[in-house]
């Protein structure tokens, strides 16, 4: 599994005119959670997600997914993250859909 990780100290949260509530007062970004074909569709990449948000003490999870694969944005609503908005952070990136999980709840 390769992932990039950042934890943001935020009061208020914005990405591209997407605002998060104030209440919030942290955030998880997890990046490019990846398993390998032969494991792929035997729940491997659910358990890694479990695991990997098991012991998080921020308020919010984020992922950034390409628009362009529904089937993952499809997968991380079904772990409970909804989309709240789209980005596109660099003018040679792709659009992102912006989605968020409540890890508090």
């Amino acid at each position: 599994m390769q992932r990039s990780i950042t934890t943001l100290a935020i009061e208020h949260v914005v990405w591209s005119g997407v605002c998060v509530s104030s209440s919030h007062t942290s955030t998880y970004a997890v990046s490019e959670v990846m398993v390998r074909p032969q494991w792929r569709k035997k729940g491997i990449s659910a358990q890694l997600h479990e695991a990997l948000l098991k012991e998080r003490s921020e308020d919010l999870g984020v992922f950034l997914v390409d628009v362009t694969h529904p089937r993952v944005q499809d997968l991380y609503e079904s772990w409970g993250y909804r989309k709240v908005g789209e980005q596109q952070p660099f003018a040679v990136s792709p659009l992102y859909a912006v989605m968020l999980k409540d890890l508090r709840a």
